[in-house]
């Protein structure tokens, strides 16, 4: 989700989009899910947010948790707090646990500006799949793209 947001520009896009291009044989498909609107949060003050995201793996519990959304004309900024817990049942309180923030900044990116990318890299576009916003989940649009 959301990665060719990550990559720095329409020229990261279309380098990462001509190198698809090169591993899918013809005929095949190219999908890249780009973040849908999104509605701007603080609570870094310690005010209650989104649900936090778990996964308990080999007896450790991994936590993320949103505490931050903000977006700017070219970007949107998520801040998370993350941190591991051995014992699942101490994740509610994470207290005495290292928490680590996190801050990635995904390019704002259009389906009309993905669509001309791909017509860069020599992909042909194909109907977008839109995925509808939940409580839990903004929407997205998966651009798909022929070979």
């Amino acid at each position: 989700m959301q990665t060719i947001q990550l990559l720095g520009g329409a020229d990261g896009r279309v380098a990462f989009l001509r190198c698809a291009r090169a591993h899918v044989r013809p005929g095949g498909l190219v999908a890249c899910a780009i973040l849908g609107d999104v509605e701007p949060f603080d609570c870094s003050g310690g005010a209650v947010g989104p649900t936090p995201e778990r996964v308990c793996v080999d007896g450790f519990e991994y936590v993320s948790r949103a505490i931050r959304v903000g977006q700017s004309r070219r970007t949107v900024a998520i801040e998370r707090e993350r941190w591991i817990v051995e014992e699942p049942r101490a994740a509610a309180r994470h207290s005495g646990v290292d928490v680590e923030h996190d801050v990635i900044e995904l390019d704002r990116v259009s389906v009309a500006m993905l669509r001309r990318d791909a017509r860069a890299a020599g992909l042909r576009a194909e109907p977008v799949v839109t995925v509808e916003a939940t409580d839990e989940h903004v929407g997205s649009s998966v651009v798909v793209m022929r070979v």
